[in-house]
């Protein structure tokens, strides 16, 4: 990859990394909803409980008012250790979920796009960017960014990109193969 390549790949990210932190950022200064799931979702005994061996294994092994999302709870158990009830750390971390997951989303739809037989690299690129794009700004992400009990949803989201890039590099698609069963 020569520099020119490398600082397009660079502010591609850095342009897909701003964007939603710049749309959602207004979120980070509102209070929680206490009346819905903040006020038992994620100001619960396992968050104020801290982190502790105690209740890091109840956070593995028990459900909260029905609920498991483990890595969710262990999440907000973390930023309440380190910033207390401020609800602009829960905010921000919402905030920063979605922004990754735009970078995710482009570097996925560029790998998936890439296998194609015969795509052009710029093609592939802009494609997903755009994708990226209309990911960061879509309407269907405001409640999992803007409310912090839905963030499950972004993480989920990060886990699963995640997941989908690790086993594209482990086994590739190749294309299709014509004429064979």
């Amino acid at each position: 990859m020569n520099r020119k390549n490398a600082a397009l790949k660079l502010t591609a990210y850095g342009i897909l990394f701003s964007l939603p932190i710049v749309v959602y950022f207004s979120v980070v200064g509102h209070e929680f909803i206490i009346g819905w799931d903040d006020g038992w979702m994620v100001l619960n005994h396992y968050t104020i409980g801290g982190l502790n061996s105690f209740n890091l294994a109840a956070i593995f092994i028990e459900t909260n008012q029905g609920q498991y999302s483990p890595v969710n709870q262990l999440l907000y158990t973390i930023i309440y250790s380190i910033f207390g009830a401020d609800p602009s750390a829960f905010h921000l971390a919402n905030v920063l979920y979605h922004a990754i997951n735009v970078c995710l989303v482009f570097a996925f739809v560029k790998m998936l796009l890439g296998f194609r037989e015969k795509g052009d690299a710029k093609t592939v690129t802009v494609t997903a960017f755009v994708t990226a794009l209309l990911f960061a700004v879509h309407p269907v992400n405001t409640e999992a960014v803007a409310w912090i009990s839905a963030s499950k949803a972004p993480l989920f989201t990060l886990f699963g990109l995640l997941g989908f890039i690790c086993y594209m590099k482990y086994a590739p698609l190749s294309p299709p193969h014509r004429g064979k069963c």
